[in-house]
């Protein structure tokens, strides 16, 4: 199931010319080019004649030519002309999905057309701002765009996984704060003051003493990141930081891949080409690392799907992990109830099946709209238990007899079941949206 009325990214700007540019999004096949204006179109993979796919196809000035039996057809999708008669039928169209061109990157709408707005493209004006420099590239990762979703919130692997570029041990000891506006954009906020500079960061500053450090792990459904960082050192003033953008724009093929485009922009050291040169290496580097953890976690997982289970694991481990393991990132297809939460808000031993009375209704699995950031993720007490990330928040499950509204306050891990199980996305914003504990 994917959240197909967004805008997400489909290429670089540079990458999409006059010729045909086959991807696949959402599981949909779709062939990208430029008109000889220039103009962007995208368009379904497919010939309405035979099925033929259209990435075999030609360009004829601004008309597609299937590579099969020669239907053209214009980049509205209407076909112009069939070899051989004169009569073209009118329902003879290829699908045309919205595209805009903003920020040197093309977005793609692939849900209903007479939703989308182009003012509603996510800003990321970084990538094309005369006081910002990018350094971009793109990555193909054979994962489940969720996966890397829970990896992009929860910043805290930077110690372990980027070790030689970003990460020391300031990242994971440092508390984090999550916040989740009305635009259900989430935000996981650390201040790391007085710290050693990781090797990154003291090559751009030029400066090996002690620095102070933020990041903010900034969040947009389906697949918009953006780590918002900045570092100076500790006798110098925060308007004076470097800082960085970093762009990570998730866009999913398949059920298990993902189109990952990524920049990094930064607000120093505008001219200097081989800064630039650099990070783009360095973040090369940084996504293999963080692309092996998460493969070798998802292989991990599926031939011990028990190691979910967190329930022998003590003090802020559970705190911190505890939601995300329990399942909340979930296979497509039943939601599991006969899984062992054993990780529970409360530290509580769960059973290992719900009772009847309590089993919600087997849905498929909704994307990942909240991760171990928003739901208990935290670190709010000196003693290291959890708070409920949503405490006023009341939510409805099928009984045997019908649909049942329990107005208890709900535990941050029943929330991850609910996240699972919800029949569809909307659903499932209605269902957070309906009760904000933060007014």
């Amino acid at each position: 199931m994917w959240l197909k009325n967004a805008w997400q990214v489909a290429a670089f700007a540079e990458e999409v010319g006059h010729h045909i540019l086959t991807r696949r999004f959402l599981n949909e096949p779709v062939i990208l080019w430029r008109t000889q204006a220039g103009c962007a179109i995208a368009m379904e993979d497919r010939c309405p004649h035979r099925y033929a796919p259209l990435s075999i196809a030609s360009l004829q000035g601004d008309e597609v030519r299937c590579g099969y039996h020669g239907m053209q057809f214009d980049q509205e999708g209407r076909c112009t002309h069939v070899p051989g008669q004169d009569d073209v039928p009118a329902k003879a169209r290829v699908k045309v999905y919205p595209v805009v061109e903003r920020y040197n990157l093309i977005w793609i709408w692939l849900g209903k057309p007479e939703l989308s707005d182009p003012s509603q493209v996510p800003d990321v004006h970084w990538m094309d701002d005369e006081k910002w420099v990018p350094s971009r590239g793109y990555h193909h990762i054979r994962a489940d765009y969720r996966l890397i979703t829970d990896n992009l919130l929860d910043l805290s692997h930077e110690t372990y996984v980027h070790k030689e570029t970003i990460g020391n041990d300031a990242v994971a000891d440092s508390p984090v704060e999550v916040k989740l506006d009305r635009n259900r954009i989430i935000r996981a906020h650390r201040e790391m003051p007085n710290i050693d500079p990781p090797p990154l960061f003291a090559q751009m500053l030029n400066h090996q003493g002690k620095i102070n450090r933020w990041q903010i792990a900034i969040y947009m459904p389906p697949g918009m990141h953006m780590t918002e960082a900045g570092v100076h050192p500790v006798e110098t003033s925060r308007d004076k930081a470097f800082m960085f953008r970093a762009l990570h724009l998730l866009t999913p093929e398949t059920d298990s891949s993902t189109h990952y485009f990524w920049g990094v922009c930064r607000n120093g050291r505008l001219d200097d080409q081989a800064v630039t040169e650099a990070v783009r290496s360095d973040q090369a580097h940084l996504r293999r690392g963080q692309v092996r953890a998460r493969v070798a976690s998802r292989a991990s997982a599926r031939e011990r799907p028990s190691a979910y289970s967190l329930g022998r694991h003590q003090g802020r481990c559970r705190a911190r992990a505890g939601p995300a393991a329990a399942g909340i990132i979930g296979r497509k297809g039943a939601a599991r109830p006969d899984i062992h939460f054993a990780a529970c808000a409360d530290g509580r031993r769960q059973e290992d099946r719900p009772s009847a009375s309590r089993r919600l209704m087997p849905q498929r699995s909704p994307p990942l709209l909240l991760t171990t950031a928003a739901c208990g993720g935290l670190r709010s007490a000196p003693d290291c238990r959890p708070r409920r990330a949503f405490p006023h928040l009341s939510y409805s499950y099928a009984a045997p007899f019908g649909p049942t509204r329990d107005t208890r306050p709900i535990s941050d891990q029943r929330l991850c079941f609910l996240l699972r199980c919800a029949t569809d996305a909307r659903n499932l914003l209605c269902l957070v949206g309906d009760h904000w504990p933060w007014g």
